[in-house]
């Protein structure tokens, strides 16, 4: 491994002047604070690289209209947390504000995520990996979850190789979590306008006996996780709201890694990373800069100029290190064993 060399570290500002309010926060966005999300893009060797004054100039423009990125957190007079804009897009977090009185509606409690701690103990180090799946091993896998979408499928199959691998009880109560854009489902009433800048995810769940999730067709297992995603209107969307906003308020860092029954799959197959074009062309490879909680999943896109002869999707895991290898093994043997009987 090469030593890193940091050559400069700045400060970006506004390039124009920008508002001096307090930026309120909704429950959701305030569900979204306990931390950055750091990425790492590889771009080719011996390529020019980015120009940095023209990056910084065109940062600062660019902060004129999403300034609350050049704020710091704060707190109301009240307490509350909110951005301090210090000095697309609609800043305008009011339009998720929980409803006077929260009401959760008790068929809601079902998807909805709980509070789950997360555990310190370092008896069972963890080890992060990440796994390509071919163009050709994800048709596959779709054709198996009838015809589900991409991320219902390799959730699915996620889901059931990390229960098995895991060797979990059979009477034990497997959990898988993620967070959905509830921005782009078009099932809030009103809409969020298109130009809405704030956190929009909401959450869900689901939950099955070890033995079930793991001696279901991966169909089956699709269909649980699509069977979710389907009850998103907006009385659930609304339901989780309140429910986020009865939540403790606790905006500390997250440490450690999830129970060994729980999986929380993020998706990243609509971000746009593989078009950060600084001047010396697109990334080779975009990922997370870490990923040290235990129990969590990526799954992003790999480059498009690779989808013609690598992968189509890439899944980086982070688990129990014990663990790792009986995960890859199912992972690519579920694949295989299914596709035999198409």
């Amino acid at each position: 491994m090469e030593s890193l060399q940091v050559i400069e570290s700045s400060f970006v500002a506004p390039k124009e002047a920008t508002p001096t309010k307090g930026l309120w926060l909704s429950p959701v966005d305030l569900a979204a604070t306990r931390g950055h999300t750091t990425l790492v893009f590889f771009y080719p060797s011996g390529a020019a690289f980015f120009d940095a004054a023209r990056l910084k100039e065109a940062m600062a423009k660019a902060l004129v209209a999403f300034y609350p990125l050049a704020s710091r957190l704060g707190f109301d007079n009240d307490g509350r947390l909110e951005i301090s804009c210090n000095e697309l897009p609609c800043h305008d977090r009011t339009l998720l504000r929980a409803r006077s009185p929260p009401v959760v509606h008790p068929d809601a409690l079902s998807v909805l995520h709980p509070k789950v701690t997360l555990s310190q103990s370092s008896s069972r180090p963890n080890a992060t990996e990440v796994f390509p799946i071919s163009r050709d091993q994800l048709v596959t896998l779709k054709r198996l979850c009838g015809g589900a979408s991409t991320f219902c499928s390799v959730s699915a199959l996620v889901w059931k190789c990390a229960g098995i691998a895991r060797r979990l009880p059979p009477d034990t109560i497997a959990r898988l979590s993620f967070p959905v854009n509830v921005r782009r489902r078009g099932v809030l009433k009103p809409p969020l306008p298109a130009r809405y800048f704030g956190n929009a995810l909401v959450s869900l769940c689901v939950a099955g006996a070890a033995r079930d999730i793991a001696s279901e067709a991966l169909a089956s297992v699709a269909a649980r996780i699509n069977g979710a995603l389907a009850r998103m209107d907006d009385d659930l969307v609304r339901s989780a709201i309140d429910y986020l906003e009865l939540a403790d308020k606790d905006i500390r860092p997250q440490r450690g890694s999830l129970p060994e029954t729980e999986l929380r799959i993020v998706s990243w197959l609509s971000l746009p990373g593989h078009d950060a074009d600084f001047g010396c062309g697109a990334p080779q490879v975009m990922s997370r800069a870490e990923s040290v909680r235990g129990g969590f999943v990526h799954i992003m896109n790999d480059a498009p100029e690779k989808h013609r002869g690598g992968s189509a999707v890439r899944v980086l895991v982070c688990m129990e290190a014990t663990n790792m290898k009986e995960f890859q093994r199912q992972l690519y043997a579920n694949i295989a064993k299914q596709a035999s009987k198409l």
